[in-house]
Parts: C-alpha cells; structure tokens; sequence
C-alpha cells in the first residue's frame, strides 16, 4: 500500500513542535501467513457443524521516501507504521450446514453461522493519530459477533465437474473500540476435472465485494472494495481418507473506495482427513 503524507493530518503534534515536515510517501508492504484448522462433524440426515479457527503471522514492512523517490527518515518514524510481525489467532467461525443429493450428479448445501470473536482488537488508530500517539491498523479480529450464510452447488461428472458458492457476513454491530467491521459476499464458480482416480485440476473466479468498514462514524480507508479473483490449483487423493490441495490465487482487477490495498498472489496449501466410518 502506497499513500502520501503532509502536515498538518501526518503527526499534528510532530509538524507544530519540528516545523512543517515536507511531503513524502509511505511504501507498506505485508506478507500474511495463515493455519486454518476446520473440523467437520456430521450429524446424520445431511446435517453437519463446521468450526474453524485461524492463525495469523503478518511480517509488516514500512519505507518512507520524498517527493523525488529518496530514502527519508521522518521525525514521527514509527507513529504509523513500523518493520514488525503480528502472530496470533483470528476470529473463528461456527456454521450449521445442510447438503442434500440430487440425482446422481448434484449435490446442494446451505449454511447458517456466525463469526466468534477470538482475535485481538486494536483501539481506534485514527484517534490515536491525531494525538500523535502510537498506533497499529492491523488487527487479528473484529471483536464483534457477525452472521455469516452460504450456499453452494456441486456437479460431479465422470472427469467434468463444477463447484459453485456464494458466502456472505453481515456486520451489524460496533466493537466496545468503536470499531465496526465490513460486511461482505463472495460468488465462486469454476469447473474440475479428472485426470485420473487421485488427480483432480480445479479453476475458479471469485467476485468479491466487501463493505466499507467504520470507526465510530470515520470510515476505514483500508476498507470497501470489489474484486475478481481468479484461482487454479490441484488436488491429490493418497487414499480414501486423507487428500492434498494445492492452489494459487490472483488478484485480477479491483475498484477500492478510499486506499489501493492489494493482494497480488496467495497460495494456498491444504489437507484434508475424512475418518472413516464405523
């Protein structure tokens, strides 16, 4: 993320006691590693309950230059940002799902959830920054309580297939920080197929839309956006119970409302354990 800074909105406190501190840049970069642990218990008659939680570790790497492109050293360095790494876990999430079989081919499913505030939260770094007090707008959570629905629909051919989804969280409250986190939806679609009995080739699209977030009434800047994802990958069966997938996904377009945050590549790399029955 790339973004310009001026006095006075820079360090209020920093620009009235050193002189006006002349126009520069921030240059911040992220590289975000995820563990997310999924249990899946059925329940008999299609019924399942799914929870997961996640990990995060978040290197975060800040660079300050002025308007001709040169390294600069502000008086206010570390205020904003600084070169450090955040590890710890997210916001899990508890969903009740349903799937049911149509014909030989298709199988549907929908869920109903919501998200469990486990992650750390951070007090309003806006505020903090207009008294020139430390701050950090990475958080790991959201600290509020949010419904979250899917539905899905999978066709299953001898080599073809096709997996469709569409997920969606509503935030509807206020954390006790002022902070109200984005709602969003995300539509999937993309087909498979079948190169051999433990081969499986996957593609995808994602258009993903997510609302702008809020501090008290400030909006996030870092917030609010509408992608198109796009997604290949692989799946590897070892037996009957225990499977590999391996995926790359791109950024391919995006309209941000307020700062350009991006992500260009994630890689995602997955195992799946099926027990079997008794």
């Amino acid at each position: 993320m790339t973004h310009e800074a001026t006095c006075p909105e820079i360090s209020p406190v920093d620009c009235a006691e050193g002189g006006d501190i002349p126009a520069h840049s921030h240059h911040q970069s992220m590289s975000m590693t995820r563990l997310n642990g999924l249990v899946a218990v059925g329940l008999g008659n299609g019924f399942q309950i799914k929870a997961e939680l996640p990990f995060d570790r978040k290197a975060l790497a800040i660079e300050y230059k002025d308007a001709n492109g040169k390294p600069y050293d502000p008086p206010y360095a570390g205020l904003h940002h600084r070169n450090e790494t955040l590890a710890g876990v997210g916001d899990g999430r508890l969903q009740l799902e349903y799937f049911t079989r149509a014909g030989e081919r298709w199988v549907f499913g929908g869920g109903l959830g919501t998200t469990v505030p486990t992650g750390k939260t951070e007090e309003d770094p806006y505020e903090r920054a207009e008294k020139s007090l430390v701050h950090q707008h990475m958080q790991m959570g959201t600290g509020t309580v949010n419904p979250v629905a899917s539905l899905s629909a999978i066709f299953s051919g001898h080599q073809w297939g096709m997996v469709s989804q569409a997920q969606a969280k509503l935030s509807l409250l206020q954390n006790d920080k002022t902070y109200k986190p984005s709602s969003g939806m995300t539509l999937s679609v993309g087909p498979t197929y079948r190169l051999t009995s433990k081969w499986m080739l996957l593609t995808g699209v994602d258009l993903l839309r997510e609302s702008q977030a809020y501090w008290a009434d400030r909006p996030d800047p870092m917030s609010g956006r509408t992608a198109i994802i796009a997604s290949a990958g692989a799946v590897y069966r070892f037996n009957t119970t225990v499977a590999m997938m391996a995926q790359g996904r791109v950024t391919a377009a995006q309209w941000s409302e307020m700062d350009q945050i991006t992500q260009p590549f994630v890689g995602v790399l997955g195992v799946t354990v099926t027990p079997q029955k008794r």
